[in-house]
């Protein structure tokens, strides 16, 4: 597995080095934006290939060792269902109902359950709706 890192790593450096230099063709002014994503994409490249050579030497266990099947198709038919019930609910209501089904399903206390699902919905109202006005998906409740 480390060594699909230090090879991800490399190809994420490519693909920087690519974008600077297409970056490098744009006009000064429209260049800004995509030089600074570019440099954040390097930097963040270059501390995962030191991570990688780093913990090279660490044995790890396998990616999905410990993971149950039946929550993996709980979590997925769950996850199919929110998404087709965000049109007809509206996107807060199929949300919330979201957070509690899957939570209680994985056996969340419920107290935890419920602050997790209010302050999500919540939090989200607040950023896109309130602060950045952006119309999320109505349905016929909300």
């Amino acid at each position: 597995m480390k060594t699909m890192d230090q090879k991800l790593g490399w190809v994420l450096l490519v693909f920087t080095a690519i974008f600077y230099y297409l970056t490098s063709q744009l006009p000064k002014d429209a260049a800004f934006y995509p030089l600074f994503i570019t440099i954040m994409l390097a930097g963040l490249s270059i501390v995962f290939l030191i991570n990688a050579y780093r913990n090279s030497a660490v044995e790890e266990k396998p990616m999905f060792q410990g993971v149950e099947i039946k929550q993996l198709a709980f979590i997925t038919a769950t996850s199919c269902g929110y998404v087709a019930l965000i049109n007809v609910l509206g996107y807060f209501v199929a949300t919330f109902l979201y957070f509690i089904v899957v939570l209680f399903g994985l056996k969340v206390e419920k107290t935890k359950l419920l602050m997790i699902s209010v302050g999500f919905c919540g939090f989200i109202f607040v950023l896109f709706k309130i602060l950045l006005k952006v119309r999320l998906p109505q349905g016929l409740i909300i």
